[in-house]
């Protein structure tokens, strides 16, 4: 006990120092890939960290840095710092202007954006950071530094470089200070392209994720590994955090966070960044970035926070301190505490908590059913094989007394206007296999004298607009971007309605007969969000700054904020009207949806609402590793969710690993094994596959029945 008052007292102690030290500074946010403020949340716990280190955070979206008349009722004097998110649809329309030279080609939103960073990038004392989206051609956003942040791009002596735009180095009459200021230059070019092509999502080989196991990377060339590269840019005067020898080398791995540059003209800072650093652990938690295990991941945050505290240093104008001597300051001193919801998470929900959730889908596998086709060409050998993997699948199924089956029916690509070519043969094979899954399920449960799972009919929502079957109303953003191959998520009658419930309908009244559902009742649907083969460039998922297409939008919105309220409306409307009329197909029916993360901004935040209510939450199944943390954020927005977290078959790879079913159920309400029909299989597949042998598979399905 005095132990613990001693190290209350250090903290408090430390705090106090620190807060006397140096004072509060104004940090804002521009984000140009979100539309409205209401949607911030997901860029929690970045927020509440800065705010930990004596930042006060103004976050900005798009309608409101637009619902300014201009730049002065800003006011962006009265920042210190800001961060300015560049998403890819800003970047896209950016790249679309420089490369057309036809102002006409530039939003007005781009437009303002531009001029922002501009008129902030050329104030002194503040400083500039730039959080670029991953995916982004490195190319051109080198090219973007030109007039964006007081850079500009040079060749010099065959090299590429930054010089300081408008400003003539070589009259610096010092010769050696010149030198300087070129070779800072020169590695400040190198560095930050370094940083850009190896963006966050390729430094985190060294743990597992939700989806990744701890693996090999790639290398960029051939003797030219990632951490090579990774060393030597951490190392790099320049690189933040500054402070590294206290975090696992997992974490050590993944610096640095940011390329920190100090202008000397100028008299003003810089700092390049990636974006999912800002939203990596977040409710859109990122699955290629975020540990899995917690205790990596409350390091990464607490790296996350050593960066932001070094700015806050370096960046105060409060003590009349060189370089060196804040450099000085942050290594011999100790941050302040994390935020409580850092150090909350992980935590797991209790016994009472989870009683609580009334939850019948607990554990849901994701299965295809394609090796219950019938096909004439086979030989003995190959049908007794395929005879051989539907029995042992149906005996896993049976064996772990998991509560539901998502089978990859997809209706909407067999019955829906836009049907798959061909569709009359497919949808004789659909039934086929339907028909063979359904009868040896029944037969097999009844024999053993167990329970059918609950079956889930899956749609993959937009997978048969292909080739020349476009939606009717394509996306469009507020950039003006048009995604070909992607609806517009705000048409209820052409997309949602034709595609979901008309097929759904279909489908259902051909199920019902006997001959073909073995009498294995329906219980519910699964929407699976995620878009799967879209056109190049397109997204496989619905963005915050769609709404703006013209069949939805007939005239530019005045006020983006009032906007903003009416997609929102939209979307809960949609949502109300399939669960409305989804109800009415299967009485009782259980509402799934699958997304890669429990993101809710832009159409999912409405669509949830209206899906959801509190006597009957839909179970949400996405790749993050918790739910605890956003549960009463969730209820306080009216979106009423069980969560299911998922497992990976390639992280069972011993009777030790078994143990992570009941990690996961702990801290979510449910879980959902991805490919679970892969258990069945022999050959690797990848991160869908375990590596157990059969014996190994049998102990872990019965392990399954064991965890509640």
């Amino acid at each position: 006990m005095k132990f613990l008052k001693k190290i209350v007292i250090f903290y408090f102690t430390i705090n106090l120092f620190f807060s006397s030290v140096y004072s509060q500074l104004n940090l804002a946010i521009f984000d140009s890939a979100t539309l409205s403020n209401s949607e911030k949340y997901k860029y929690h716990p970045f927020i509440d960290i800065a705010q930990s280190v004596g930042f006060n955070v103004d976050y900005k979206a798009i309608a409101d840095f637009m619902g300014a008349e201009n730049l002065q009722d800003l006011d962006l004097d009265q920042y210190h710092a800001a961060i300015f998110v560049i998403s890819s649809e800003f970047f896209r329309n950016f790249i679309e202007w420089v490369g057309s030279k036809d102002d006409t080609k530039k939003s007005a939103i781009t437009n303002r954006f531009l001029d922002i960073i501009e008129v902030f990038g050329q104030k002194k004392g503040k400083l500039t950071c730039l959080a670029f989206a991953p995916g982004l051609r490195v190319d051109d956003l080198m090219g973007f530094f030109s007039g964006s942040v007081g850079l500009q791009r040079i060749k010099m002596g065959g090299q590429e470089t930054f010089t300081i735009k408008n400003f003539d180095i070589n009259k610096i009459p010092d010769l050696a200070l010149r030198k300087n200021l070129q070779e800072n230059l020169r590695m400040l070019f190198i560095n930050i392209n370094n940083f850009l092509n190896l963006p966050l999502i390729a430094r985190s080989y060294n743990y597992a994720t939700t989806l990744m196991p701890a693996h090999t990377p790639r290398q960029l060339m051939p003797g030219v590994s990632i951490q090579t590269v990774l060393d030597n840019l951490a190392n790099y005067r320049f690189a933040l955090p500054i402070k590294k020898n206290t975090y696992d080398i997992p974490i050590k791995n993944t610096f640095p966070y940011g390329i920190y540059w100090h202008n000397p003209i100028k008299s003003n800072s810089m700092l390049v960044t990636d974006s999912s650093l800002l939203t990596f652990s977040g409710i859109a938690e990122n699955f290629r970035t975020c540990p899995m295990n917690f205790r990596l991941r409350k390091q990464m945050l607490d790296a996350t926070q050593e960066m932001l505290w070094e700015l806050y240093v370096l960046l105060n104008p409060d003590q009349d301190q060189n370089l060196i001597e804040r450099l000085d300051f942050i290594n011999g001193n100790i941050r302040p505490a994390m935020p409580e919801i850092v150090q909350n998470y992980g935590e797991n929900f209790s016994e009472q908590e989870r009683e609580s959730f009334n939850n019948n889908l607990r554990k849901i596998g994701w299965t295809e059913i394609g090796f219950f086709n019938d096909i004439a060409t086979e030989t003995e050998e190959q049908k007794i094989e395929r005879q051989n993997q539907r029995n042992s699948f149906i005996d896993y199924v049976l064996r772990s007394g998991i509560d539901a089956l998502w089978v990859d029916f997809n209706p909407n690509i067999y019955y829906s206007p836009r049907a798959i070519d061909g569709f009359q043969e497919k949808r004789d094979q659909l039934w086929t296999r339907i028909r063979n899954f359904t009868k040896q399920l029944s037969n097999t449960a009844q024999a053993r004298e167990q329970r059918i799972p609950k079956i889930l009919v899956g749609f993959e929502i937009a997978n048969n607009y292909r080739g020349e079957k476009m939606p009717s109303i394509s996306a469009q953003d507020i950039y003006g971007h048009k995604y070909p191959s992607v609806p517009s998520p705000f048409d209820e009658q052409d997309f949602w309605h034709k595609e979901i419930i008309e097929s759904l309908q279909r489908f259902l009244g051909i199920w019902n007969d006997p001959e073909n559902s073995n009498e294995v009742p329906i219980s519910g649907v699964v929407l699976d969000l995620e878009m799967y083969y879209r056109k190049p460039g397109d997204p496989g998922a619905f963005f915050s700054t769609m709404g703006f297409e013209k069949e939805i939008t007939p005239e530019w919105p005045e006020n983006l904020a009032e906007h903003y309220n009416f997609l929102q409306e939209k979307a809960e409307n949609i949502g109300r009207m399939l669960k409305e009329n989804i109800m009415s197909l299967i009485p009782d029916c259980y509402i799934v949806c699958y997304a890669l993360n429990m993101t809710v901004d832009g159409f999912y935040k409405g669509f949830y609402k209206g899906l959801s209510s509190p006597e009957k939450p839909i179970q949400l199944l996405t790749f993050n590793s918790e739910f605890k943390t956003y549960k009463n954020w969730l209820n306080r927005n009216n979106i009423f969710i069980n969560h299911s977290s998922v497992l990976m078959l390639s992280k069972i790879v011993s009777r030790s690993s078994f143990s992570l079913v009941g990690d996961i159920l702990r801290r979510n309400s449910g879980i959902w094994f991805n490919k679970f029909h892969r258990l069945a299989e022999t050959q690797d597949g990848g991160l869908e596959w375990s590596p157990l042998p059969e014996q190994g598979r049998v102990q872990f399905c019965d392990y399954i029945r064991t965890v509640r």
